[in-house]
């Protein structure tokens, strides 16, 4: 009796590993699940939209407003699968900070496509990292 009961949690511990391994595939060594393209907001200010929006043609285009301001910006970008790197021509920091931590061009700026998420900075990511837009 006890070499039957063994038997059977044996073949539901690989049954729910297999089936565990299977809902990982759906990701990519990056850890996303979703293709690169599509809408992504910085959350830094409440209250405002600041949006990044990355087109299948390897185009990009910011888009922040806060109150009756609104700012634009386009450019293009091209993502390395192998690095999960993205990197943008023109991106550019479109909001505020209280103090001016970097530039407000992010030029040539290299950043990662992880999670679904493209980041820059992993101690600083309300202030520039977007997340994808649901």
């Amino acid at each position: 009796m006890k070499k039957l009961i063994t038997i059977f949690l044996i073949f539901f511990a690989v049954l729910g590993f297999s089936s565990f391994m299977c809902s990982c595939m759906n990701r990519d060594h990056c850890n996303n699940s979703l293709d690169i393209v599509g809408v992504y907001e910085n959350r830094y200010e409440n209250g405002v939209k600041n949006y990044l929006t990355i087109n299948s043609d390897g185009t990009f285009e910011q888009i922040y407003t806060k109150n009756k301001t609104t700012k634009k910006n386009k450019g293009k970008w091209v993502f390395f699968e192998k690095s999960c790197s993205v990197r943008f021509d023109t991106l550019r920091l479109l909001h505020e900070l209280p103090t001016q931590e970097i530039e407000s061009s992010f030029e040539g700026m290299i950043g990662l496509f992880r999670n679904n998420n493209i980041l820059f900075y992993e101690d600083m990511p309300k202030q520039y990292n977007y997340y994808r837009k649901k």
